[in-house]
């Protein structure tokens, strides 16, 4: 809620802000839904932009699950950062995707994980997985050395 001189009307006495605003954008078949601390992906968002979506940032969310990405049948990219993405999600098949991101997610078996990014995405050619365990390190892991960081590339 804004006041007449456009600044924010805060809460008082510690009363919090229930309406928090929805952060979505669309424009040019790029949907952004970043930043809105959802666990599934909203069934509003599948029906207004499945048909019409090739590049989707689902960033900084708590997602966990993807059920309903099948829908976005002409996804070529996919950017899924900061979430609570882990080795159990499962990643339902798109045959147009050719670039993910999963930036800092949960992933520590990166043998097991990469097979099934393999059955799932058969025309993958980017993938990010910074700041996951199954990424080695050397900044911030000590213990890691040139040999995982080449096992990882």
């Amino acid at each position: 809620m804004m006041t007449n001189k456009g600044k924010p009307i805060l809460p008082q006495n510690g009363e919090k802000n229930e309406k928090k605003k929805e952060n979505l954008v669309f424009a040019n078949g790029q949907l952004t839904y970043a930043c809105n601390d959802v666990h599934v992906i909203p069934g509003k968002l599948i029906e207004s932009f499945c048909t019409k979506t090739t590049r989707l940032d689902l960033s900084y969310n708590l997602l966990y699950t993807l059920k309903g990405l099948e829908n976005f049948t002409d996804l070529e990219e996919l950017v899924l950062d900061n979430n609570w993405i882990d080795d159990d999600t499962e990643f339902p098949a798109l045959n147009s995707l050719h670039t993910l991101t999963l930036n800092k997610n949960n992933i520590s078996d990166l043998e097991s994980f990469l097979l099934k990014l393999k059955a799932s995405y058969t025309n993958l050619k980017y993938l990010s997985l910074l700041g996951n365990n199954a990424c080695p390190n050397q900044l911030s892991d000590k213990e890691k050395d040139d040999g995982d960081y080449q096992r990882y590339r």
